[in-house]
């Protein structure tokens, strides 16, 4: 017995010795031995080979609005033929149409369409709609018997529910009528200031809305002006959400980039305020003013500025066949790994009077969360082999989990 003590600590360094040069030779058989080239000269553009793909880059397309009508413009007189309550920009609406037929034609682009149905899935958006559209009548209710605090802490609700669940971007004339039956009660109130800013809030997202000359008060038809002319003149009108929840869209629906614009007035020009927001970058791809004639079915400067978008569009690459050499970028989607395999385990501080071996299973699941981040999950699972003097009455089972997260560097093939 004494001697077989003795022996354990060197059948135990023989034992780790083993499996080092098992493990050496593993790593060796996965490198592959590169033979010296001369060097050669290679052109400054490399075609990509036929083993290559583009991953295509979701992208939102939010519909253009017209803020160039005059405050005088927003009241019309029921009695005579006139504008009805939504002045449309046809022309407008066309070119959105024709600027999103075209990028269709991109494969590097996959329009999402279907963001009402993706939202609906994650979040149940439809569910939350009616929510917003229920808080939203309550608080009318509430307004019309003048009951004014208890209306504007229905309102006040609805809007933040309608803001936290995309409904202002999706359904923006819900959340107008919200905004605007709280600045009629804020009016009420006397609270001026913060009526101002609901207003604007409303014409911001539905600046097509317009009012019957003589409906509301005097005071309510001048806050309204007041609004609609701060809201021309100071307002940031090309991307009318916060970058926050744009930012937060994107990620909901698996989209990069949002596309959108607005009509404004420069001078007494208009022009076309053309935007392109990079949710990965938290950046504007493009943000620039293109003059524009009312009828032209194709403006030029619009047509120039989605040329560059298009030829700037980061060129994410798929192996598909063999390996390449051509040097594209990493795939910038998520990834989730997930790998196996035999585990050792061994105490240092032991609770018999020998060492003794645990083998068991280890199970690793990673998440690539965004460039440079790693979240990981790991699991350890062990059971005892006997150990030499019989210390242990039976097997000794253990189990550990670790979560992290860890910082991901390096290129491609090193990391």
């Amino acid at each position: 017995m004494r001697t077989m003590n003795h022996q354990t600590p060197q059948l135990l360094w023989v034992w780790m010795l083993v499996w080092g040069l098992v493990a050496l030779v593993g790593t060796a058989t996965k490198l592959q031995v590169v033979k010296a080239q001369p060097a050669r000269t290679s052109p400054a553009i490399q075609v990509a080979p036929s083993d290559l793909e583009f991953s295509p880059i979701g992208v939102i397309f939010l519909p253009f609005r017209d803020y160039t009508t005059s405050a005088t413009d927003l009241f019309y007189d029921s009695s005579v033929p006139g504008p009805p309550e939504k002045v449309v920009n046809v022309w407008l609406n066309d070119v959105f149409k024709d600027l999103v037929a075209t990028t269709e034609t991109e494969a590097r682009i996959a329009i999402r369409h279907d963001v009402r149905s993706r939202l609906d899935k994650s979040r149940r958006y439809e569910s939350t709609k009616q929510v917003v559209e229920e808080r939203y009548s309550l608080g009318l209710d509430l307004y019309q018997e003048l009951r004014l605090e208890s209306s504007e802490a229905s309102l006040n609700l609805a809007s933040k529910t309608a803001q936290d669940n995309f409904v202002d971007i999706q359904d923006p004339v819900i959340y107008a009528n919200i905004q605007l039956t709280l600045a009629l009660v804020l009016l009420e109130k006397g609270e001026t200031n913060l009526a101002h800013v609901a207003l604007k809030r409303m014409f911001l997202v539905d600046p097509n809305r317009r009012f019957t000359k003589g409906y509301y008060p005097a005071n309510v038809e001048t806050a309204l002006m007041a609004a609609w002319t701060d809201l021309q003149q100071t307002a940031s009108l090309e991307l009318a959400f916060e970058l926050d929840s744009i930012e937060t869209l994107l990620r909901e629906v698996r989209a990069r980039e949002v596309v959108t614009g607005a009509l404004v007035k420069q001078g007494d020009a208009s022009v076309l305020r053309f935007v392109i927001y990079d949710g990965a970058a938290r950046a504007f791809r493009m943000r620039e003013d293109i003059p524009i004639r009312q009828g032209d079915p194709h403006p030029i400067g619009l047509e120039t500025a989605m040329s560059r978008w298009l030829a700037c569009l980061p060129g994410a690459t798929l192996r598909t066949q063999d390996r390449s050499e051509f040097p594209g970028p990493a795939n910038p989607t998520r990834r989730i790994t997930v790998d196996s395999g035999l585990a050792h385990g061994l105490y240092l501080t032991r609770p018999t009077r020998d060492y003794f071996n645990s083998l068991g299973l280890v199970i690793n699941v990673g998440w690539h969360a965004m460039p440079g981040l790693d979240v990981y999950a790991k699991l350890n699972l062990y059971s005892s082999i006997a150990d030499p003097l019989r210390d242990l009455q039976g097997s000794l089972t253990s189990a550990r989990l670790v979560l992290g997260s860890g910082l991901r560097f390096g290129n491609n093939r090193w990391q």
